[in-house]
C-alpha cells in the first residue's frame, strides 16, 4: 500500500520545513500534475503553469518564483468564484420564471394576487453577490501584483494599461465596495455616490436581447477626474457628465479578464528573455 503522505496533494511542501526549496517543490508538483493529465491546459491557471514551466530555468524567474506562484493562486481563485457565480446565476434565472409568467398574465388583464407580483428568489441573488465580492477581491490582489515594484521592472504602467484595460477599469468596484465600502471609508465621494456603491447587493441588472439568455450585471458610478483625457473602456465604462458609470458583467468579462492576464504574464516573460 502506498504511503498516505504520497496521496496528499502538495505533500512534499511539508518535507522541506519551509526551506529555500519549498516553492521549487511546489512548482515541480504543479508542473507534473499538468503533464500527467496528458491534455492541453483548459483553465487559465493551467495555461499559466505551462507558461511558467517554459520559463522555469530563467534566472529572473528564480528571483520571483514565490511572487509568481501567488499569481497562479489568485487566478485559481478567480476561476473558482466565477464557476460558483455561474451556478447561482443559473438559479437566479430559474427563479425569474414565475415573474415573467406573471407579467404575461398581467398584460392579458388576468387579475393576480399582489403577493405573487412581488415574488422573487432572494437566496440566489445574495449568493451571487457573495461570489462577486470574492471575485473582485481576488482581482484586486492580482492588480496589486501587476502594479508592484518587482513586476514593474518588466512591465511598465503604460504597458499594463494597454494590456489589461478591463481589469484596471473594474478595480473601482473592488475599492468602493468589495475591499471596503465608500460609505464606511469615504474618499471625497458624494452622498449619492456612496449610496450607489453601498446598494450594489440589491441593484441587480439583467442585460440581453429578446430570445437570448439575460445576464446579470452590476453598476456603480464614480467621479470622473477632471484631467481624464482617455476614451472609456467600452466593455466597462460610460462617461456621463462628471461621472463614470461602471458596469461589471461577470459572464461577459471573465473570459476577457483571463485573456488579459495571459497577455500580461506573457509580456513579463518576453521582456526577461529579450533582455538577458
Amino acid at each position: 500500500m502506498r504511503s498516505t503522505s504520497n496521496q496528499v496533494p502538495g505533500w512534499h511542501l511539508l518535507k522541506n520545513d519551509c526551506g529555500n526549496y519549498m516553492e521549487h517543490s511546489f512548482l515541480k508538483f504543479q508542473f507534473s500534475d499538468v503533464e500527467n493529465k496528458r491534455r492541453k491546459p483548459r483553465t487559465t491557471a493551467e495555461k499559466l503553469l505551462n507558461l511558467f514551466k517554459s520559463n522555469f530555468s530563467s534566472l529572473k524567474f528564480e528571483q520571483h518564483k514565490l511572487e509568481l506562484m501567488g499569481v497562479i493562486d489568485m487566478v485559481e481563485g478567480l476561476e473558482y468564484h466565477y464557476k460558483k457565480f455561474q451556478k447561482f446565476e443559473k438559479k437566479y434565472h430559474k427563479s425569474l420564471g414565475p415573474i415573467l409568467d406573471i407579467n404575461t398574465k398581467l398584460i392579458t388583464d388576468i387579475k393576480l394576487p399582489e403577493e405573487m407580483v412581488s415574488f422573487t428568489q432572494y437566496t440566489p441573488a445574495k449568493n451571487m453577490i457573495h461570489e462577486v465580492v470574492a471575485y473582485l477581491n481576488r482581482l484586486g490582489q492580482l492588480n496589486k501584483a501587476f502594479t508592484s515594484a518587482w513586476f514593474k521592472e518588466r512591465v511598465s504602467d503604460e504597458q499594463l494599461i494597454a494590456l489589461s484595460p478591463i481589469i484596471r477599469a473594474l478595480i473601482p468596484f473592488r475599492n468602493k465596495f468589495a475591499a471596503h465600502r465608500s460609505i464606511d471609508c469615504p474618499h471625497k465621494e458624494t452622498p449619492e455616490e456612496k449610496r450607489s456603491h453601498a446598494s450594489l447587493p440589491w441593484a441587480i441588472n439583467m442585460q440581453g436581447k429578446i430570445g437570448e439568455t439575460f445576464r446579470v450585471s452590476y453598476t456603480i458610478k464614480i467621479a470622473r477626474p477632471e484631467l481624464l483625457d482617455r476614451p472609456p473602456v467600452k466593455e466597462v465604462e460610460m462617461f456621463i457628465g462628471k461621472h463614470i458609470w461602471l458596469t461589471f458583467k461577470p459572464t461577459l468579462h471573465h473570459d476577457l479578464i483571463c485573456t488579459e492576464i495571459l497577455n500580461v504574464i506573457d509580456h513579463f516573460f518576453k521582456y526577461q528573455i529579450t533582455t538577458e
